[in-house]
């Protein structure tokens, strides 16, 4: 369980590093426009999809691990 909590977080890591680059890119060209603005965003949006579709996946194969274990408070 503990793998795919690291591998989620690690997709998700990944594709967020990659929208703030891009955003990154054009603050520092001063090339704001909706296009790109509009990527960042598909960006963001598909890594959440991806890492939920991946977790209910894995609670699917695993359902007394994955939706009994609560997360510490």
């Amino acid at each position: 369980m503990e793998m795919l909590h690291q591998h989620l977080y690690a997709i998700l890591v990944g594709r967020v590093d990659e929208a703030i680059t891009l955003l990154e890119q054009m603050a520092d060209e001063q090339t704001f426009d909706w296009s790109h603005l509009m990527q960042a965003t598909e960006l963001l949006k598909n890594a959440l999809l991806e890492a939920e579709e991946r977790y209910i996946e894995q609670a699917a194969e695993e359902p007394d691990v994955c939706l009994t274990v609560r997360p510490p408070l």
